[in-house]
């Protein structure tokens, strides 16, 4: 790493990825693996500190069918965790393989936000960091950053 580059923010805690989007999950699920970030899932007893939901949808709002489906699993995931959707348009105009680098450096860009993990003057992105957001943009992901999700009363 040059002298010149800050170091990547890193997550720490457990991660809880999900959502009908597999590629993406299945990339980010290997990328996170690789980095050695504790994965749990659906099946754990503990409780993850970030939540990630790569959604994928033609005919409905993907933002909203990615808020169902952080809101399906909040059991698993603590009250003050961030909450990530990553919607993903119906055909991705790039290879997720050439996507998955701008895409880990904003959800982490975006964790540490989210957590305080980033100083004020560090909150301001870089040119690279703009270029990244725009490819991921332009390629058809978007990232959102959702807050505390609140308990909805079921519907008669």
């Amino acid at each position: 790493m040059s002298p010149r580059r800050s170091p990547r923010p890193r997550v720490s805690g457990r991660v809880l990825i999900t959502g009908n989007a597999a590629d993406i999950v299945g990339q980010l699920t290997e990328g996170a693996r690789r980095e050695g970030i504790e994965l749990i899932d659906v099946d754990s007893t503990e409780k993850a500190d970030v939540a990630i939901a790569a959604v994928r949808s033609s005919s409905h709002s993907t933002l909203a069918l990615g808020i169902h489906t952080l809101d399906a699993v909040s059991d698993y995931i603590a009250p003050e965790a961030p909450r990530l959707v990553i919607a993903v348009r119906a055909k991705l105009s790039i290879a997720p393989e050439r996507l998955m680098g701008p895409l880990v450096r904003e959800i982490l860009f975006q964790v540490a936000v989210a957590t305080g993990g980033l100083d004020g003057a560090k909150k301001l992105r870089t040119a690279r960091a703009r270029f990244g957001s725009a490819l991921l943009d332009a390629a058809g992901l978007h990232v959102f950053r959702i807050g505390r999700m609140r308990v909805r009363p079921p519907r008669d």
